[in-house]
């Protein structure tokens, strides 16, 4: 059974949440709570699988919650989403992840992304469970013959590889543009490595991996993108620049005509351009002319008057920035969400309790766009900051989405002009020049 502790003084919120939680998941038992202290007692009574809790709350606030949590070693392990319809989301979500909890949901919320978070962060608890199950499984049986502990031992690989295996498909299949991306790292990586090995000449002419430190570094390589679990798949799957809004959009220039026509028909040649526009622009091939720019930004301004007696402008802010992207379909901070998949990948991994000798596991997987020259997130590391294991993991992983299928931010390139980019990437300083010329000479990265 799966046990959910729900904390917030909203009782609809509250009675809303039970009420996926019931019908999205099998054989489960939860408990609600409307202030802190209150919520506190039934964590330490029921020990959840799971505590969705606001962040605004009587008695004890959720923040101040989840950090009295994770400072109790009998309930710090518990997952925690955070929940908020505070203004200031920003600064509360970033709060959230630093003091511990596994995931961020703001109000008003969908439900698929609250089943999808809730699931996401599930998994990664079950797993954690099963591997310390494991673990202790192992330490209790230590005694007993070798053969037996190899055996157990092998069974926890090839469980721990199959998960990764499994959740780097999942991840792959949300996104239209990187079906089996986190496959083909982890295969030309592999193959990499292997030229590695075999290489005497150069700088690294003496580096070598064993098949152990080569297990490490493929499990990196499936776990690298990990975080993509967490975006919004509306910003994954965005094809045009406008996305979902476009559909809205209409419906709303549809409504617009209408009262036009029948209070200021002078307009309908505004709402005639206007739909030609809109439509020209939404596609991210099209190249804005400042002419048209302009144009934008006039239709914007115009206002209409809604049936409830309000006025409002024809455009939103959201779908101007939308219309005036220059490159790809993503907006500043949609860009900036879909970096921050490095940071998820970080804090979700946090949340497995990995072996002493795999812990640097962790660290190779969300360090995977930092470059030498600091210019790289999420941390701006720099210099001899960057593991080499993690330097050969952003060639390849830089070259694969540079030629595989188009990304919301740009377009395609072909395997020369993939080549060339991380060669001048080199140059300049930001990828290892001497491991680029291996990867450039070894010729697998014709395999793509």
């Amino acid at each position: 059974m799966t046990k959910f502790v729900i904390i917030d003084d909203d009782k609809n919120v509250a009675q809303l949440v039970k009420e996926v939680i019931i019908q999205g998941f099998q054989n489960v038992q939860v408990e609600i709570a409307f202030n802190g202290f209150v919520g506190y007692e039934k964590i330490k009574k029921m020990l959840p699988d799971l505590v969705i809790v606001d962040i605004s709350l009587p008695g004890i606030n959720g923040d101040v919650l989840c950090k009295k949590l994770k400072e109790i070693k009998s309930l710090s392990r518990i997952p925690i989403l955070m929940i908020t319809g505070s203004a200031d989301q920003k600064y509360w979500k970033t709060k959230s992840l630093d003091i511990g909890a596994a995931a961020f949901i703001s109000k008003p919320f969908e439900v698929s992304e609250l089943i999808s978070q809730i699931r996401a962060v599930l998994n990664v608890k079950f797993v954690e469970d099963r591997l310390i199950r494991q673990c202790e499984v192992l330490k209790s049986d230590l005694g007993q013959k070798t053969e037996l502990i190899r055996r157990q031992n092998n069974d926890y690989k090839e469980l721990f590889n199959g998960f990764v295996k499994v959740m780097a498909t999942t991840i792959d299949s949300l996104s239209i543009y990187s079906f089996s991306s986190m496959k083909q790292v982890a295969e030309i990586l592999e193959d990499f490595i292997g030229v590695i090995n075999s290489n005497k000449v150069g700088r690294y002419k003496n580096l070598r991996f064993d098949d152990e430190h080569k297990e490490k570094i493929l499990t990196a390589a499936w776990l690298h993108d990990i975080g993509k679990i967490l975006l919004p798949a509306n910003i994954m799957n965005k094809t045009t620049r406008l996305g979902d809004s476009y559909q809205l959009l209409t419906h709303r220039l549809e409504t617009i005509y209408y009262w036009a026509k029948q209070n200021n028909p002078d307009l309908l040649g505004h709402h005639q351009e206007a739909c030609e526009i809109i439509s020209k622009y939404n596609d991210p091939l099209t190249k804005q002319t400042e002419h048209d720019i302009s144009k934008i930004l006039k239709i914007a301004e115009l206002c209409y008057d809604t049936h409830d007696g309000d006025q409002k402008n024809w455009l939103t802010a959201y779908e101007v920035e939308c219309l005036l992207i220059k490159q790809g379909t993503l907006t500043i901070s949609e860009r900036e969400e879909v970096m921050s998949h490095v940071k998820k990948t970080d804090m979700l991994l946090s949340n497995i309790c990995f072996p002493e000798d795999k812990e640097m596991i962790r660290e190779w997987a969300g360090s995977h766009h930092e470059l030498l020259d600091g210019s790289g997130y999420w941390r701006g590391l720099k210099g001899d900051e960057i593991p080499v294991e993690t330097r050969i993991l952003t060639i390849v992983d830089i070259y694969e989405a540079l030629v595989s299928s188009d990304r919301p931010y740009r377009k395609k390139m072909s395997k020369k002009e993939a080549l060339q980019a991380i060669k001048t990437m080199g140059e300049e300083g930001k990828l290892d020049k001497d491991l680029v010329g291996i990867y450039i000479n070894s010729g697998v990265w014709k395999q793509v």
